[in-house]
C-alpha cells in the first residue's frame, strides 16, 4: 500500500511516462507495475534487502544509478523471469528522476565510466529529437496473431503467460521474434507465421540477441534456460 507521498510520486511517474516518453496502454501499465512490483523484489533479492518501494525518494541518484549499473552489468540479474523489464523500469525512473530534480546524469559519473562499456548508463540521455535516416522494416501485424494463434500467447523458452500472472494486464502481451532477423533478409519477403516468428516474452528475446554478432536460435536459448531451472 502506497503512503500518501508515494501515491504522489506514483502520479508524477505515470505522468512523465505518458507525456515524456509517449508510453502507453498495456506498457505504460507494464513498465509501472514493474516499477512498484518486479523491481523492488529484484532489489531485494540481489542487491539489498532494505528496499521497499522505489518511490520512497530517499534514494540518492548514486545509490540509483549503482543499482541500474549493477543490474546491467550481472548477466544472472538480467536473467531473472522479470531481470529485463525492472531494468527497463529503473533506467525509465532515473529519467524521471533526472528531469524531476534538475539533475545532470553527466555529472554524477566519472570520465572513464562515459566512455565504457556500450551497455552503460549513456541511455539516460535518450530523449533528444534528431533527424535520422535509415531503413524501417515493416511488421505485418496478421503474421504477428497467427503466431501467437498458433503457438499461444506465452514464451516458447520460459513458458510464461502474462495474462496468468497479471491477469487483464497481461492479456495478449507477448513480444514476436523473427528466427531470422528481418534486416538480413535483403528485402521485401512472405513470412510464414509457424516457420518464420515465434512468441517470446521480453526477457528471453532480449538474450537472444544479447550479442549482435551472434543471434542465439530459439532451441539454444531454450537449452541454457532448462540447463539453469531443471
Amino acid at each position: 500500500m502506497l503512503t500518501e507521498e508515494q501515491k504522489n510520486i506514483h502520479k508524477e511517474f505515470r505522468s512523465y511516462l505518458r507525456t515524456v516518453e509517449g508510453k502507453k496502454g498495456n506498457m505504460l501499465n507494464y513498465l509501472i507495475s514493474a516499477t512498484e512490483k518486479q523491481l523492488p523484489a529484484l532489489l531485494r533479492k540481489h542487491i539489498s534487502t532494505d528496499v521497499v518501494c522505489i518511490y520512497d525518494d530517499i534514494y540518492s541518484m548514486a545509490e540509483l544509478l549503482a543499482c541500474a549499473s549493477k543490474i546491467h552489468s550481472d548477466d544472472e540479474i538480467l536473467a531473472d523471469p522479470f531481470g529485463y523489464i525492472s531494468s527497463q523500469s529503473l533506467d525509465a525512473y532515473i529519467r524521471f528522476y533526472t528531469q524531476k530534480h534538475g539533475i545532470n546524469i553527466q555529472d554524477l559519473r566519472p570520465k572513464e565510466e562515459s566512455d565504457s562499456d556500450e551497455n552503460d548508463l549513456h541511455s539516460f540521455t535518450e530523449g533528444t529529437e534528431k533527424d535520422y535516416s535509415g531503413v524501417k522494416y515493416e511488421r505485418d501485424s496478421e503474421a504477428r496473431k497467427a503466431c501467437i494463434k498458433h503457438y499461444d500467447c506465452k514464451c516458447v523458452v520460459c513458458g510464461i503467460d502474462f495474462e496468468k500472472e497479471y491477469g487483464e494486464l497481461g492479456k495478449g502481451f507477448i513480444e514476436v521474434h523473427h528466427i531470422v532477423p528481418i534486416s538480413q533478409r535483403g528485402g521485401e519477403y512472405v513470412v510464414d507465421p509457424i516457420k518464420d516468428l515465434r512468441p517470446l516474452c521480453p526477457n528471453c528475446h532480449s538474450m537472444i540477441h544479447r550479442k549482435r554478432d551472434n543471434v542465439l536460435s530459439v532451441e539454444k536459448l531454450k537449452h541454457l534456460f532448462e540447463q539453469k531451472h531443471n
